[in-house]
């Protein structure tokens, strides 16, 4: 009796496992009728809108079409499938596939607490929908497809970079390896390598500061003439050295008046009564005090 009834339970357990899955793909399909329309629905008024809009959807889709076509040329795919290898192990990825229909009932009954979710929430599903249609329309405006397809034309002269950034966690980290035993021999030798740190800090703190940078163009601005003073300081300077070494004999008022008559003591009293004259139209007017 015991053998007989073995068999027949293990069938009832099997049964019972199938009409449970049966079940969970019946509501998914119970929920697709619905959802199909409402995305009909969306689809059809995001249409008309383009259209009242003036919006070749024809001409879009030809375009979508012509990127599809450049995608799939050979060369294409050649460097995607270079870059596809270069990519994390997708094992978990294959499983994932492996289950994936006892995982559909699952994922519906998710979507449905999540949307019911976001319904409560006070979020529009139906804009949202609305606005994932417009990124698609975006996406296939002519300008946006002939942009990505010079992207897709660069494709393979960025497997070099696609290299490059598969290198980049091991030289960081070798980088970091190089600056922990900088700061050790720092510390070894007895430096207080906090201290430089926080300098560096508080440099680059002042650096930065709006009022620093003010000041710092103000500075760069009056370069010129400060380089002009920096050249007639050093003729003045070049000139008192001179006669410093050399000396000079005294001269009475009748020496200054004929002194006066040399051209270059002309052309040095000129000089300076023109930048007398400059300096004095930039100056502020003196203020005069009002006498009673």
């Amino acid at each position: 009796m015991t053998t007989e009834t073995d068999p027949l339970a293990r069938l009832d357990e099997r049964l019972a496992r199938i009409e449970a899955r049966l079940d969970r793909l019946t509501s998914l399909l119970d929920h697709a009728p619905g959802a199909i329309a409402m995305a009909a629905d969306s689809a059809d008024e995001w249409a008309r809108n383009a259209v009242d809009r003036g919006v070749d959807l024809d001409g879009r889709a030809q375009g979508v079409l012509k990127l599809a076509e450049q995608v799939t040329e050979p060369d294409t795919l050649a460097s995607m499938e270079r870059v596809s290898k270069r990519v994390a192990d997708l094992e978990p990825l294959v499983e994932l596939a492996a289950a994936f229909e006892p995982t559909v009932a699952m994922a519906a009954d998710s979507f449905d607490a999540w949307a019911a979710d976001q319904v409560a929430r006070g979020v529009d599903l139906d804009q949202r929908g609305r606005d994932t249609l417009e990124l698609v329309w975006r996406l296939s405006d002519p300008e946006v497809s002939c942009r990505m397809n010079r992207l897709l034309d660069l494709l393979p002269k960025l497997l070099p970079v696609a290299e490059l950034a598969s290198t980049f966690e091991p030289t960081t980290a070798m980088m970091f390896d190089m600056f922990d035993e900088y700061v050790r021999e720092l510390v070894e030798s007895g430096v207080d390598a906090e201290s430089r740190f926080l300098n560096i800090a508080r440099l680059m703190r002042r650096l930065t500061d709006p009022e620093f940078d003010k000041h710092l163009h103000e500075l760069l601005d009056a370069a010129p003439s400060l380089m002009a003073a920096t050249r007639t300081g050093e003729l003045f300077g070049r000139a008192v050295d001179k006669v410093t070494s050399e000396g000079a004999a005294p001269i009475g008022a009748f020496g200054l008046l004929g002194a006066l008559g040399r051209p270059e003591v002309q052309r040095t009293l000129g000089f300076a009564i023109a930048v007398a004259e400059h300096v004095g139209k930039t100056l502020p007017a003196p203020t005069v005090p009002t006498t009673r």
